[in-house]
């Protein structure tokens, strides 16, 4: 469903026992179409991306809390790339992308990494320089994948600023959101008793935002918005989803003006 074919490769096999005791947990606990929802929510953006590198010479991707997604092996072709986390995030990654490249499993591409705390503001500083040249002279794609319900809302505002700063016109800021009714849902609450004790995340604020608050950011006009249903109707063909058995997510994409 998502395309990423890459996709298992992240998990060791070692690890693959604990993982999919996790899976069986939050399918219980939570609700059981994670699946669905997280593979349409990496085709929605992979589908996005695609269109984009083939329309432009020399584009360049920014992602976001990267995590272990797969995109710049997906392309059909290498571009520059700026994959955005968390030090010990990317510290696996690269241990694992190099594994993967001299087994033959992945494509070779070159992507260069920068680690930090979005929430440290010495250190968005040096994001914001490296955001500055790998975006020099290029067309840019900023991917935040999972991340902006996660985000302070004066960061998240700042986070655009410093993107609209950099970024040329006709260029694309894309990431998923939930609403704020979804706070109303069971299956929030159930997440985020499952986050606290299951994982043990001391509890927190989610950044709940809704479509006017995207269509409003400066610099910017929404050139698509779209949602996990409708995502699951085009793609699939079918109708599984409901809004109040999931977390229901909203996709968008911005062009920069």
């Amino acid at each position: 469903m998502s395309l990423d074919r890459y996709a298992e490769q992240w998990v060791l096999p070692e690890q693959r026992e604990q993982i999919a005791k996790l899976w069986d947990d939050f399918s219980a606990q939570v609700y059981p179409f994670d699946d669905v929802v997280l593979s349409m929510r990496n085709r929605f953006f992979l589908d996005r991306l695609q269109a984009f590198v083939n329309i432009h010479a020399e584009p360049a991707l920014v992602n976001l809390g990267a995590g272990f997604t797969s995109y710049p092996f997906l392309l059909d072709r290498s571009i520059h790339v700026l994959e955005v986390d968390l030090p010990h995030v990317t510290a696996y990654k690269k241990l694992r992308i190099n594994s993967l490249k001299e087994a033959g499993v992945l494509p070779d591409r070159t992507i260069e990494f920068c680690d930090v705390n979005l929430t440290d503001p010495d250190e968005l500083v040096r994001f914001e320089r490296a955001l500055r040249a790998t975006l020099e002279g290029r067309p840019s794609f900023i991917l935040m994948e999972g991340l902006t319900y996660y985000l302070d809302p004066t960061l998240l505002n700042k986070l655009f600023e410093v993107f609209s700063r950099y970024q040329s016109v006709g260029s694309i800021v894309a990431f998923d959101y939930w609403k704020p009714e979804l706070a109303e849902q069971l299956v929030f609450v159930r997440l985020r008793q499952f986050f606290e004790e299951q994982l043990g995340h001391a509890p927190c604020h989610y950044n709940l935002f809704d479509e006017p608050y995207v269509r409003t950011r400066p610099g910017y006009e929404a050139a698509e918005l779209s949602d996990v249903i409708q995502q699951e109707a085009g793609v699939l063909g079918t109708t599984t989803l409901r809004p109040e058995e999931i977390l229901f997510e909203h996709y968008a994409i911005l062009m920069r003006i």
